[in-house]
């Protein structure tokens, strides 16, 4: 992957990279710079830590049925508050997008907060002196408002985070009533506002529907977001701005660093949903007792066990994975198989932990709860469980699906690894009858599977090979058993993986049907 021109010149230093350029068709030359296929996503994260937005431009047709220049296009625009993939994320709080918008008849201020990462989604309305409240409640990677707000808020976010991001809401919408009802209608079945939870908001259905056209332009998937809750929870308390700083909930008074905070010091958690509901629930106290004392109950309970027991309940927990984000990324379809395995790994975890629980009896209701829903996933878990080999390998590898579930690609893959047998064994017996001990058959990119002699034992070369290319220090044949060889093997490993990638999708569909239980599965295991 390359970067040219000022975008080069920029982020080149930051990403330690080495400046070079090339010509450009007349007779100035375009800087840029460069790196590896395989390392590109370390960079593309690194940069969206710095704050940057990155668009990937990638070949969107295969070069080997290309005539001419294979075609490129965008592919990919990721943003530091429109990203999904846990590996670019930091596990132990959320990636928020914040969208404002001010309704202009009554002049009344709308909030939407979203994390494409989980799937959340609040709306409420605010006035406008509490905007900074909630970007300092939020501290989002990312704000999204009309293009005249951006000045204000690049002040504003100043103030409250180091880097965030600004983008602009696209306008065309705001002013379309008829498009809005679609959205609405297409992302959540409803045919007004009202009919979602967070209820009737002044402003709020245009600010929904040009965040959501916001993000059909990064191409990013929006098949997470099911519904729409209430900026505020009716149970909680909302700090301000003085409240969080001095009582150091996340960053230290004097040095704004996390080490050190409040949240730093009680983050004992071993799971990464649990430790953002603890940021959240620092963030956002009960206002009564009744949620407090059930969790002090649920928590005596659990202490009162033997050390070995909350070992063990440690242990477990420590083993899931990020369950919340995995589903989203099943849901936009870029999960990999090492994903389902995680998410396979958690869910078999979560229905241990049910007999786990049960084990000791426990008399908190808020236990008893958590113990029923973890079995919730059984047949997601089922699903996985009778498809995926014991370790999947990348998709490519051949190693995904257990060996039984389909006898179509057991049948290509035995074709297919067989293939360097065969071609090791056809190798040694050409060797034999010629009497070239350092004859080989390397794969050439054009031709296929070549044999190549060297120069020194070109005389020994039988008549029924076929030169086909002449190299400075051998030369490459081909005979027509190799030929069909070839075709025989190539076939079967396309095969192969064609079939391997037809049933990963067909896992992928069967999986995301159970999204809501996954994401209850989550929470279940966060609140543990």
């Amino acid at each position: 992957y390359e970067i040219f021109g000022d975008d080069a010149e920029e982020v080149a230093p930051q990403l330690d990279l080495m400046m070079t350029s090339r010509e450009r068709g007349d007779k100035n030359r375009i800087p840029f710079c460069g790196v590896p296929h395989h390392s590109a996503k370390g960079y593309w994260m690194r940069l969206l830590k710095l704050g940057y937005s990155v668009a990937i431009a990638d070949q969107i047709e295969d070069p080997a049925t290309a005539k001419g220049l294979v075609k490129r296009d965008i592919v990919q625009i990721m943003t530091p508050g429109c990203i999904d993939d846990p590996e670019a994320l930091e596990a132990d709080r959320p990636n928020h997008l914040i969208a404002v918008y001010e309704e202009p008849k009554n002049k009344l201020w709308s909030l939407l907060a979203i994390d494409i990462s989980t799937g959340e989604l609040r709306l409420g309305r605010i006035e406008r002196e509490e905007l900074d409240g909630w970007l300092n409640v939020y501290q989002p990677k990312e704000i999204l408002a009309r293009k005249f707000m951006h000045d204000e808020l690049r002040e504003i976010s100043k103030r409250v985070a180091d880097k965030m991001s600004l983008a602009t809401l696209p306008e065309a919408i705001l002013r379309d009533r008829e498009e809005q009802k679609k959205f609405l209608k297409a992302q959540f079945a409803v045919d007004g506002i009202e009919g979602l939870p967070c209820g009737a908001v002044a402003g709020g259905l245009e600010l929904l529907a040009a965040s959501f056209q916001y993000l059909g332009g990064l191409k990013a998937s929006v098949s997470q977001f099911l519904s729409v809750r209430t900026l505020r929870d009716d149970d909680r308390m909302i700090l301000d701005e003085t409240v969080r700083r001095d009582l150091e909930l996340f960053e230290t008074l004097r040095r704004r660093d996390s080490e050190g905070s409040l949240f730093k010091e009680l983050n004992q958690t071993r799971t990464p949903m649990g430790a953002r509901l603890l940021r959240y629930d620092l963030a956002r106290p009960f206002l009564t007792a009744a949620p407090i004392l059930e969790r002090q109950e649920a928590i005596a309970e659990i202490l009162a066990q033997s050390s070995e027991w909350l070992g063990e309940l440690k242990t477990r927990l420590k083993a899931c994975a990020d369950l919340d984000r995995l589903t989203t990324r099943v849901l936009s379809g870029k999960a990999a198989a090492g994903d389902l395995h995680n998410i396979r790994v958690s869910l078999g975890i979560s229905l241990s932990l049910k007999e786990f629980l049960e084990s000791v009896n426990p008399k908190s209701q808020l236990l008893r709860s958590v113990s029923e829903s973890l079995a919730a996933a059984r047949d997601a878990y089922d699903i996985l469980e009778t498809t995926l080999s014991e370790q999947p390998g990348a998709l490519g590898s051949l190693e995904v699906f257990q060996e039984g579930f389909d006898p179509e690609l057991d049948q290509l893959c035995v074709l297919s690894r067989e293939g360097a047998e065969r071609i090791a064994a056809y190798e040694q017996g050409l060797r034999q009858s010629t009497g070239i001990s350092s004859l080989k058959i390397r794969e050439h990119k054009t031709y296929g599977l070549l044999i190549e002699v060297t120069k020194p034992n070109l005389s020994k070369v039988p008549s029924n090979f076929i030169r086909r290319q002449t190299m400075v220090n051998n030369e490459r044949f081909l005979t027509v058993e190799l030929e069909e060889l070839d075709s025989v093997l190539s076939s079967a490993s396309e095969n192969a993986h064609a079939r391997e990638m037809v049933l990963f999708l067909e896992l992928l569909q069967k999986v995301m049907p159970h999204q809501e239980v996954l994401r209850r599965v989550a929470g279940e295991l966060a609140m543990l």
